[in-house]
């Protein structure tokens, strides 16, 4: 049985982005292998799939990112892939180049977004050597949208013929029948604004992910205010939290903290009411 290998940072990119592919892989009679870090996002996947546990960090750590590196490419080594899906900035610099010396036949980057753009002076310079890398290393690179192919292009990482964008982009489609319409569903909704504090006519702009500056929550916030000078009863719900890695400017913390049209709320499993 042919074999393709999955290479994320964290766990939680498994479960909220490949499960469907990978089902999808293993009906089409191949063999899907995660190579991962370890963590609770696992559950119930690695009965069903086999997970290799590289131990990845997201932030820089040389010792444990070579530690990641060699047990990669010891995996890929062991496993044998034909194919090799590599995303996320960490795990898309090491699973490239671990494939390209482990000679996979197919090396696939699916970019997920532009790290480098909120990034500045030596650091965005370092992000954008290892982008080159990994565009150098993989065969064909998947962007999940338009405008990230379009910046990979303009910014010279990879030549257009490189990268492609399917269908109309998205980086793992909508599963429509999660999110019905009926009473009950719009009920539950009015008891989670209810909850949050807001009202049950108030439009609210929501953002699901990690509050970070590449994130582009800055960006949002600024757009958020321009937009409640024109609609006042407008309101922001931040779903995620906030990470030390890559943390906002004090001045934008400051604005969300003492704004009662904002609501931040940790990380939640599932964001379905």
């Amino acid at each position: 049985m042919n074999t393709i290998c999955f290479v994320v940072t964290h766990a939680m990119t498994v479960r909220l982005k490949l499960i469907g592919q990978l089902e999808a892989i293993h009906e089409a009679g191949f063999r899907p292998v995660i190579i991962t870090s370890n963590g609770p996002d696992l559950l119930g996947v690695e009965g069903r799939f086999d997970v290799v546990d590289v131990g990845f960090l997201r932030e820089i750590s040389v010792f444990r990112d070579l530690r990641a590196f060699f047990r990669t490419l010891n995996a890929l080594r062991r496993e044998r892939p034909c194919i090799v899906n590599a995303s996320t900035p960490k795990a898309s610099l090491i699973g490239m180049v671990s494939a390209f010396i482990a000679r996979v036949p197919v090396r696939i980057y699916t970019l997920r977004g532009i790290r480098y753009e909120t990034l500045t002076g030596f650091k965005r310079f370092v992000v954008v050597v290892c982008e080159r890398i990994t565009a150098l290393c993989a065969h064909r690179i998947i962007a999940v949208s338009r405008s990230v192919r379009d910046e990979y292009v303009r910014a010279g990482i990879c030549s257009a013929k490189k990268i492609v964008v399917l269908g109309n982009g998205s980086s793992n489609g909508i599963e429509v029948r999660r999110f019905p319409t009926d009473a009950a569903r719009t009920a539950l909704g009015c008891n989670v604004r209810d909850a949050l504090g807001f009202s049950h006519d108030a439009p609210v702009i929501g953002f699901v992910g990690r509050g970070t500056r590449d994130k582009g929550i800055c960006e949002l916030l600024d757009a958020f205010f321009f937009v409640r000078d024109v609609v006042p009863n407008v309101r922001l719900l931040i779903v995620g939290g906030f990470e030390a890695g890559d943390p906002l400017p004090r001045e934008y913390m400051a604005r969300i903290e003492s704004n009662r049209a904002i609501r931040v709320v940790d990380f939640v499993q599932d964001t379905t009411p």
